[in-house]
C-alpha cells in the first residue's frame, strides 16, 4: 500500500474546462498558482431533542463552495471562454455589461509529503475580477489576481443504475486509475 500524504501543501497544475451541451470542453491550464482558499455553503445540521437526549439529528444542507483562487495572471482565454468578454475587430478585448456567462469544471493539484492529490470541482460559476496594478519601486512584487467562484452539484447518472446524483467535487489519489489522465478530460464519476 503506497504511503499517503500527512500534510498538504504546494497548490499547482490549476486547469478550467467549460461545461458544454455535450460535456465538457478540453480543459485548458492557469499557470501561477499561488493559493486556493475554500468556504462551505449549506445549512448546519438541526438537533431535535427529546426524552433528554439528541432525539433526532438532520444532516445539514449541502450547499457547496464558494471559493477564491489567486493566481499570478488570470488569463485572457479565461475571460473570453468563461466571462464572456470579447475580441472585437480590432483587437481590443471588452468586457460587456451583460455577458453571459459559462459554466466551468475547475481542477487543481496539491503537493503532500508523500503523494499528490488530483481534485475537481464539476460545476463552477465565476464572478468578474477585480483589476489592480501597482508601480515599481527597488524591489518589484508581482500583483496577483483573485478569481471569486461558486462551486455547486452537477448531475451525473451512473451506470446501469439509471441513478442520478448531484456532484459537487472528486478527488484522485496518486495509486487511482483516475490520476494519470486528470488533466487531459474532465473527470466523470462513474458510479457511488
Amino acid at each position: 500500500m503506497a504511503e499517503t500524504s500527512k500534510v498538504r501543501f504546494g497548490l499547482s497544475n490549476v486547469y478550467y474546462a467549460p461545461i458544454t451541451n455535450s460535456g465538457y470542453g478540453t480543459p485548458v491550464r492557469i499557470p501561477g498558482a499561488v493559493s486556493l482558499s475554500l468556504s462551505v455553503e449549506g445549512s448546519d445540521p438541526s438537533t431535535f431533542w427529546a426524552d433528554n437526549i439528541a432525539y433526532y439529528v438532520q444532516a445539514g444542507a449541502n450547499g457547496g463552495y464558494t471559493g477564491t483562487l489567486t493566481m499570478a495572471l488570470i488569463p485572457d482565454a479565461f475571460k473570453v471562454a468563461i466571462l464572456g468578454e470579447v475580441v472585437d475587430d480590432n483587437g481590443m478585448q471588452v468586457e460587456i455589461a451583460d455577458a453571459s456567462q459559462t459554466s466551468f469544471a475547475l481542477m487543481y493539484e496539491v503537493s503532500g509529503d508523500a503523494d499528490k492529490k488530483r481534485y475537481c470541482f464539476f460545476n463552477c460559476t465565476a464572478s468578474r475580477i477585480a483589476a489592480n496594478a501597482n508601480t515599481t519601486s527597488d524591489s518589484t512584487d508581482p500583483d496577483t489576481q483573485d478569481l471569486e467562484f461558486t462551486a455547486i452539484g452537477k448531475d451525473f447518472t451512473f451506470g446501469g443504475t439509471n441513478v442520478t446524483k448531484s456532484i459537487i467535487k472528486g478527488s484522485a489519489e496518486e495509486s487511482a486509475t483516475a490520476y494519470s489522465t486528470w488533466f487531459s478530460a474532465v473527470p466523470t464519476p462513474t458510479k457511488a
